[in-house]
């Protein structure tokens, strides 16, 4: 599914497929775009619309940040329609449609409002998701003219026989089919370890594992690989983002409770942007 550039914000597919619904700000023939992405989960805030007034405002004043959202699908086309947030969906069905009760395709996705798509979070793989699955998953968002953000990350297992590197590449090389060298894609790092838990890596170990995921990126990708994205998630709070926003190679941040909370969102948005 090879994809030219269309009219300012997105992209058109060459013949066949949906357009590509990347904005301006997700524009993929720029360089590499800060960028927060919070994850409910299956959570929202008390106050969504209060919540998303404050998220907006502050978005509006720091230009070099995109920021978008994973809400529970229920909530998608309310984010859509906020002013300067993204609406993500967090997982999306290996098939396109079917008799598949209580899930969620991309194409549904797209159409409730979301313009990304979390593939292959660490949640989802310990619920059944293999590298295969990840990997439908991930072209059934392309389908539908999503971007996803493909997750990966190792286990406490991994790091104590000193298989990070291996680990993360491994799975950005099952999840990436090569044939796709024009699609968008975003990365994020998840230590399976640090998820919920309080617990960070250092600057060294998350700059490792992402020059890791990068390496694997121009395998697949080649050049492009320098433009993409690469998010860093596992406990992300206001106060372990400041030690990790200068790790060379990580561009943003994919947060999990702590996107609940709108003062929180705004400490590590200014973070993100300072």
């Amino acid at each position: 599914m090879m994809a030219e550039e269309g009219v300012a914000g997105g992209s058109r597919s060459a013949g066949r497929g949906p357009a590509f619904l990347v904005p301006d700000q997700l524009e993929r023939s720029r360089l590499r775009r800060r960028m927060l992405v919070g994850n409910w989960k299956m959570n929202q805030p008390a106050d969504v619309s209060e919540y998303l007034q404050q998220i907006s405002s502050r978005a509006a004043t720091l230009s070099s940040i995109s920021v978008a959202i994973a809400p529970p699908a229920t909530l998608l086309a309310q984010i859509s329609r906020s002013r300067d947030i993204l609406a993500a969906g967090q997982d999306c069905h290996k098939s396109a449609s079917g008799p598949f009760t209580g899930a969620v395709s991309a194409a549904l996705l797209r159409h409730a409002g979301a313009s990304l798509v979390l593939i292959g979070h660490s949640e989802r793989r310990a619920e059944g998701d293999t590298d295969q699955t990840v990997r439908s998953k991930l072209e059934r968002a392309w389908a539908a003219g999503l971007t996803p953000i493909l997750c990966v990350g190792e286990t406490m297992a991994d790091v104590q026989r000193g298989l990070v590197g291996s680990r993360v590449a491994a799975q950005v090389l099952a999840g990436v089919p090569e044939d796709e060298p024009s699609a968008p894609l975003i990365v994020a790092y998840e230590p399976v370890w640090a998820i919920g838990t309080g617990r960070t890596p250092t600057q060294e170990e998350v700059g490792a594992a992402a020059a890791a995921i990068r390496q694997a990126l121009r395998k697949r990708i080649s050049i492009r690989a320098e433009q993409t994205t690469i998010l860093y998630g596992g406990s992300v709070t206001p106060t372990s983002v400041l030690a990790l926003c200068g790790v060379s190679d990580i561009d943003g941040f994919l947060v999990g409770s702590a996107s609940l909370s709108a003062s929180d969102i705004v400490s590590i948005m200014e973070a993100i942007a300072s």
